[in-house]
């Protein structure tokens, strides 16, 4: 088995660009007061909505990219605000999260709706696990190569609708803020540096280099381009408003933005040497007990770490011998994957997928969607794949983007867009918005459910392409599934117990053939992002065993369909209250089957 680091990270970092930039602004003033005379149901209602509106006007990027009609979820008057970063706001979190638990436990879940004790259970779980990481803050990195504010900021701006002249103003009210933005950034990697947590020169020189070619000087920088094009379709404005306006683009641009991309630099190129730590969380004071919170919260997993190193381990295992003698039955099984189909329309390639899902996955909502390709100066950084989530109130209209810095063979396209698409993430999120009543949900980030679903379908596609022998197309498929599962255990080697770069370097050679650079990209990725592979694979097989313990009780009567359907209905949330209500589902089976 082979791989190369670049390629290995594919749709593995894709993901929800809007909740990831926001979810470590999430500040919560909290101003909830209990009326005994009200039923439970309400007083719960009333607290979501309260905690949705307090949230979803705290920064109004986090506000256009969560509602269409604020309007109709009563918000009329809100700042026009990219948030606080500052790490005093920050620091103000844990009050405010132990303040709403109190609140929250209040309650009396027994007289709740089924609906809202599902949102409870949710959010009572995202809230402690939240609670629990704000202790260590200065753990925390904004400004990671791979997802770091200034790198999402940039397309979050260029994908901002134009609807109205209102959403042009308030656009251009927010470029002209990310110079304050940034200087915050900047104040909190300062703490960090004299706490002795800042990043390593590995990884900030990435990040200047980002920040260099992001924030180039130019006319015909790509907030220029994407900005006109968006303007000309908002019909209610002449001709000459849109020329002032695309004035005042440029002029931000020039006075603001740029000039917060050079001051982010030089604050980050006088902190470039004062890394204390070049090894993982584990070296940090209570960096293992951080790590295990961490991957709690990330993974959305009640198992310990010493049982995810188990359930890891014996997946490689099951995965090695299944791909030795696949091969050994294949001898004669020649060609490659970048041999694959002659057929790389991707828009063919999703109504394929999404034809060939019908027989597993119950009907997809009636939705439309783009693809399209990340702006040339952010290739290197960006993901390979990821979808943009469209506002819940209006998800017709919905996008993938595909980096083609590195090229996709067609069974890599195939099953990328069947990981961002139908049936991943396009389908999931738009299928469980059908479910989801409470808005409240949508500001609760389980990744390792959404992610471990992506990944989950994308294994599942290896078996609809039709381009290749379906051996190799399984040969691929569990090579991938390795390479993930010894990606998960240096993150624990190098986080949990403390795995140097040498370390790493001679667990991986037993097993794939990496260049020591392509090690030391790897090493650099897991320090940057300390449990983000586990939130994809642990993801995965969370949602493969619930699979297995459902079709082993069922037998006869398990439905793949059903039970996707199960999952989707439920939507983001800890893999603790899946396995709860599985057991009742299949009770419910069990006994209609049995009248």
């Amino acid at each position: 088995m082979s791989a190369k680091q670049d390629e290995s990270a594919g749709s593995l970092t894709c993901h929800d660009l809007r909740k990831e930039l926001l979810l470590f602004l999430i500040i919560l003033p909290f101003f909830f007061f209990i009326g005994c005379s009200q039923k439970d149901d309400q007083v719960f209602s009333s607290l979501t909505n309260e905690l949705f509106i307090s949230e979803t006007t705290s920064n109004t990027l986090n506000l256009h990219y969560t509602l269409s009609d604020p309007k109709s979820y009563g918000i009329e008057d809100y700042d026009i605000t990219l948030g606080d970063i500052s790490l005093q706001a920050l620091e103000s979190k844990p009050v405010d999260l132990e303040n709403y638990l109190k609140r929250l436990h209040k309650l009396n879940t027994d007289k709740l709706s089924s609906e809202n004790q599902l949102t409870y259970d949710i959010l009572e779980s995202y809230l402690s696990d939240k609670l629990s990481l704000s202790e260590n803050l200065l753990y925390d990195e904004l400004l990671s190569p791979s997802s770091g504010l200034q790198s999402q900021l940039p397309i979050l701006f260029a994908e901002y609708k134009f609807d109205s002249e209102k959403d042009v103003e308030e656009y251009l009210c927010l470029l002209s803020q990310i110079d304050g933005y940034f200087n915050q950034a900047i104040a909190f990697e300062a703490e960090k540096s004299e706490a002795g947590y800042f990043m390593n020169d590995y990884i900030v020189d990435q990040v200047i280099d980002q920040c260099r070619q992001i924030g180039v000087y130019s006319d015909s920088h790509f907030l220029v381009a994407t900005f006109n094009d968006k303007l000309d379709a908002v019909e209610e404005l002449t001709l000459a408003q849109k020329t002032k306006y695309r004035v005042e683009n440029v002029e931000i641009l020039y006075e603001h933005v740029f000039p917060a991309y050079d001051s982010l630099t030089e604050g980050l190129e006088k902190l470039k040497g004062t890394c204390k730590n070049t090894c993982g969380l584990f070296y940090l004071p209570e960096g293992k007990a951080y790590y295990e919170d961490l991957v709690a919260y990330t993974t959305g997993s009640d198992k310990s770490i010493k049982e995810l190193k188990k359930l890891l381990t014996e997946q490689f295992y099951e995965d090695y011998l299944s791909l030795t003698e696949l091969i050994r039955n294949n001898s004669t099984l020649t060609g490659s994957t970048s041999q694959a189909g002659a057929n790389n329309n991707p828009e063919q390639m999703i109504e394929d997928l999404k034809e060939k899902m019908k027989k597993d996955f119950p009907e997809a909502p009636d939705v439309n969607y783009e693809v399209k390709y990340v702006h040339d100066s952010l290739e290197e950084y960006l993901s390979p794949a990821f979808y943009l989530t469209p506002t819940i109130d209006n998800m017709k209209d919905n996008t993938i983007y595909i980096n083609n810095v590195d090229g996709y063979d067609s069974l890599q396209l195939y099953t990328t867009l069947a990981h961002e698409g139908y049936p991943g993430h396009l389908y999931q999120t738009t299928y469980t918005n059908q479910y989801s009543n409470n808005p409240v949900r949508n500001l609760v980030n389980y990744g390792g459910f959404t992610e471990g679903w992506a990944l989950y379908v994308e294994m599942y596609a290896y078996g609809l392409y039709d381009g290749l022998e379906p051996a190799l197309c399984e040969i691929t498929r569990l090579d991938q599934s390795l390479q993930l599962c010894l990606y998960c255990l240096v993150d624990i080697g190098v986080h949990y117990e403390g795995w140097t770069y040498d370390d790493t370097l001679t667990f991986l050679s037993k097993y794939i053939s990496l260049s020591s650079s392509g090690v030391e990209q790897l090493y650099n990725l897991i320090l940057e992002r300390p449990a983000n592979y586990l939130k994809y694979y642990v993801g995965y097989l969370e949602i493969c065993q619930l699979r297995d313990k459902a079709m082993e009780q069922l037998k006869d009567d398990f439905n793949l369909k059903d039970f996707h359907q199960f999952l989707l209905e439920i939507g983001p949330a800890p893999f603790s209250v899946f396995d709860e209500r599985l057991d009742i589902w299949i009770s419910d089976i069990q006994s209609r089957n049995a009248q």
